[in-house]
């Protein structure tokens, strides 16, 4: 029997070919790789999580922003979100995500130029964001605690952070979105008159040289993650 020939016009076209390491194939993770950055239009800032493929074509500088403190417990400064695009299919996570980024400590108060002393943390959690805007957790981290003695109008050298979240078995629904949520939280060990106190994170993925954030050296401007999505049999 002849070969059948299927004219050029039905034939089907070719799938997506989605490639993996060998290390992605022994283990069943696709690993993805997302950065965080910030963009302005006529509604103001946004925050957004973008695929790291993605090079801005200018610098997004850095966030930072602080609150004066009122007392001699640690106090959250500031609490931020970045929100990425839907996802057009369901996805599986499981594994490890490694976050890196860098971050910096600037002291205001001009009215009190006595040395200050004081202790800070951040802390990143992770969600899945569906279309009413419920948030279910994916994971959270914490870095070490810093401590710094700081002058007023203080920005202090930038520490380079990689931290390691563990993400247990979790479904992200076609629709949902992701939203990384970044806190900072401040002590000041010193009494009497309390500082305002701000914490700046890099957020540009294109690793440019920002106000107090460099990319010099190991130093990075980035805010950049790994996911590790389940490979599907």
């Amino acid at each position: 029997m002849a070969e059948q020939v299927i004219n050029q016009q039905f034939r089907k076209s070719p799938e997506f070919i989605q490639t993996y390491s060998f290390t992605e194939l022994l283990t069943g993770l696709g690993i993805e790789v997302f950065n965080c950055m910030n963009n302005t239009d006529s509604t103001g800032a946004i925050y957004s999580i973008i695929d790291s493929t993605v090079t801005p074509y200018s610098s997004c500088s850095e966030f930072m922003e602080g609150a004066t403190l009122a007392s001699a417990n640690f106090e959250k400064v500031f609490d931020n979100d970045w929100d990425s695009s839907t996802f057009n299919s369901n996805k599986i996570l499981r594994g490890k995500s490694f976050f890196q980024f860098s971050h910096f400590l600037y002291r205001g108060n001009v009215e009190n130029a006595l040395t200050k002393g004081t202790d800070y943390y951040i802390v990143l959690k992770l969600y899945s964001v569906d279309a009413l805007n419920n948030e279910t957790l994916i994971g959270t981290v914490q870095s070490p605690t810093y401590s710094n003695l700081s002058n007023a109008l203080n920005y202090e050298t930038p520490i380079n952070e990689t931290l390691t979240m563990e993400i247990a078995k979790i479904k992200i629904n076609n629709g949902n979105k992701l939203r990384l949520t970044v806190e900072g939280w401040v002590k000041q060990t010193d009494s009497a008159v309390y500082s305002d106190w701000w914490i700046g994170v890099g957020n540009d993925p294109s690793n440019t040289s920002s106000a107090h954030i460099t990319s010099s050296g190991r130093t990075t401007t980035k805010l950049e993650f790994t996911l590790p999505f389940m490979i599907p049999n």
